[in-house]
């Protein structure tokens, strides 16, 4: 698995908004990404609480980040990947490969695939 590959974060419109970031257009080439490169999150209220629901592109795995405040969303990026990697561990796949997180790296895109939307909701 090519770990230096970069990692794109989808996001919705809202999402976009509480991160402060502007969205770039993430490469076009519909060559497949590689495993865990690329996550789709929406921004959800639970009783009042900010919570992101996170989705991988390509096996749709899926976990949720809970209560989280304006310093969360300050270094979400090393946030999603740490959990990320957290929750597929503690699922006991520790033998899945996971890409070192190379923050420099990670670029906001919109979202584009229907099909992980679609998991989302």
């Amino acid at each position: 698995m090519d770990t230096l590959a970069p990692i794109t974060i989808r996001v919705t419109k809202r999402l976009a908004s509480e991160l402060r970031v502007k969205l770039t257009s993430a490469p076009s080439d519909e060559s497949p990404t590689p495993l865990f490169h690329e996550w789709y999150a929406h921004i959800l209220w639970i009783e009042r609480r900010k919570c992101v629901l996170v989705t991988e592109a390509n096996t749709l795995f899926s976990f949720l980040l809970t209560e989280l405040v304006r310093r969360d969303f300050d270094r979400f990026p090393e946030l999603l990947l740490t959990a990320a990697r957290t929750s597929i561990w503690t699922l006991g796949f520790e033998n899945i490969e996971f890409p070192l997180p190379d923050l420099q790296r990670v670029g906001f895109a919109p979202t584009k695939s229907r099909r992980v939307l679609g998991s989302l909701n």
